[in-house]
């Protein structure tokens, strides 16, 4: 995956997040979990994504 795609896929997460958009972040994290699976040698898209969760609430 692109680092732009990387990127764009984490800011928006982080926005679903500020907002409170659950169907938006859900919808986010099963394209990480389904890109995650069919690139096993990158590094997981998940993981970044659950880091940019837990800054999220860290911030809160």
């Amino acid at each position: 995956m692109a680092r732009s795609e990387r990127a764009r896929i984490l800011a928006q997460y982080r926005a679903a997040k500020d907002i409170g958009d659950l169907g938006w972040g859900l919808e986010l994290m099963l394209e990480a979990v389904e890109y995650d699976r069919t690139h096993p040698g990158e590094p997981r898209l998940m993981d970044e994504l659950r880091a940019a969760g837990a800054d999220v609430k860290a911030v809160a």
